[in-house]
């Protein structure tokens, strides 16, 4: 009875090769969908505007490589080599894509070697590109742009092509007074300046619901007005590129 008993025996384990060996390949089956729902529900709860900003720094600070954006994202040109053989774009959101853009600009700027007459400004408002208003970009007294200036403001403009964002362009002038018969005041000529840069940056197929044009005259001053190096500092144009624009802000507060 006993040689029967184990012959037809139910256990066995691993190497007894019982009737209940299946039990062990369901119990490993289970174990790995546990585990297969258990990262299901992890990604599911994934703040993924946290991660795309995490992953656009990370791809910034490594130079960034040559994907295409994830869909529904945005995307922001990085600047190749110097022979301008490459483009790489670099995706993100937020702060991660205007941290982007920011060493987009500086890297143009350095290529450019006009690091005395451009620069590159964060702020609570975004990213504002300066431009010294006379030298490189307008002649004295003038609203007509350089050609020397239409490269690297092309490439700028490019740049913020890539994303949503909105651009703000501000025109300054120094203290001292301005009367011609084209700009009888310093508030025609900084209107006129910032103007001009928007009409080329139109030009590049920015929309216009996205820029706006500003004069401000030498209401803001950035220096001294007492001497000629801190009033050319003061004559200046800035594009500001920022993410909240004056217009969704005054509708959010009027239809709160």
């Amino acid at each position: 009875m006993a040689k029967k008993h184990q012959e037809s025996g139910g256990g066995g384990g691993h190497d007894g090769g019982g009737s209940m060996r299946w039990l062990l390949t369901y119990a490993d089956m289970i174990t790995l969908l546990v585990a297969f729902f258990v990262m299901l529900y992890s990604l599911s709860i994934l703040d993924l505007k946290k991660f795309q900003a995490v992953a656009g720094a990370l791809r910034m600070n490594f130079g960034g490589t040559e994907k295409t954006m994830p869909e529904g994202g945005k995307g922001v040109l990085m600047p190749g080599p110097a022979d301008g053989t490459k483009i790489a774009i670099v995706s993100g959101s937020g702060v991660a894509q205007m941290s982007a853009v920011a060493a987009n600009i500086k890297k143009l700027i350095e290529r450019a070697g006009l690091q005395g007459s451009l620069s590159v400004i964060p702020s609570e408002r975004g990213v504002t590109v300066r431009f010294a208003a006379e030298g490189i970009m307008f002649p004295p007294g003038s609203a007509d742009l350089q050609p020397s200036v239409l490269p690297i403001l092309k490439q700028v403009g490019e740049i913020v092509a890539g994303t949503q964002y909105s651009v703000r362009v501000e025109g300054h002038t120094c203290s001292l007074p301005m009367a011609s018969a084209r700009f009888p005041s310093n508030w025609e000529l900084s209107s006129a300046r910032a103007s001009a840069v928007v009409r080329y940056l139109l030009s590049l197929g920015i929309p216009a619901h996205r820029l706006t044009a500003v004069g401000y005259a030498d209401a803001h001053p950035i220096a001294p007005q007492d001497n000629e190096a801190d009033r050319r500092r003061n004559r200046r144009v800035d594009i500001v590129i920022t993410e909240s624009p004056e217009e969704k802000l005054l509708q959010d507060i009027l239809n709160p």
